[in-house]
């Protein structure tokens, strides 16, 4: 919810199109109960920043990610006119696989990965009293 906070503060309360793409209610629910705020000006943020710094900022900090500039219109942007003897930009010939992250998040992992998190920060407690929910 600060995430939330933090956004509208900086980018400005979204519109109701900005809000389309949101389908988790409670979240839609915390937006709405938002002040409205307007924009900061990045001119007075930035006060020396190029006006096309100020442009592409403006267009990748868009709220609804459709309205968002995208990759390459953003490498593409005026910006960076200086860069563009540098040639194309690379693309990987393999997708990113994120076949990692595909497990179900439940109360007994959730704990024992707050578990494993802390020992990070204290590795003298490590009596691990929960049961790891993971198969190998």
């Amino acid at each position: 919810m600060k995430q939330l906070d933090k956004i509208v503060e900086t980018i400005g309360y979204p519109t109701d199109d900005d809000l389309a793409f949101i389908n988790n209610d409670h979240s839609l629910s915390y937006l709405r109960r938002l002040p409205k705020k307007a924009p900061v000006r990045w001119e007075d943020k930035i006060p020396n920043a190029n006006p096309l710094a100020i442009d592409l900022l403006t267009r990748m900090l868009s709220f609804s990610p459709e309205r968002r500039i995208s990759v390459m219109d953003a490498i593409h942007h005026p910006y960076f006119e200086n860069f563009k003897n540098l040639g194309e930009p690379p693309v990987s010939e393999t997708k990113f696989d994120f076949s990692w992250d595909q497990f179900e998040l439940n109360k007994q992992l959730l704990q024992k990965l707050i578990y494993m998190e802390s020992l990070y920060f204290h590795p003298e407690e490590k009596e691990d009293p929960i049961p790891s929910p993971i198969q190998p």
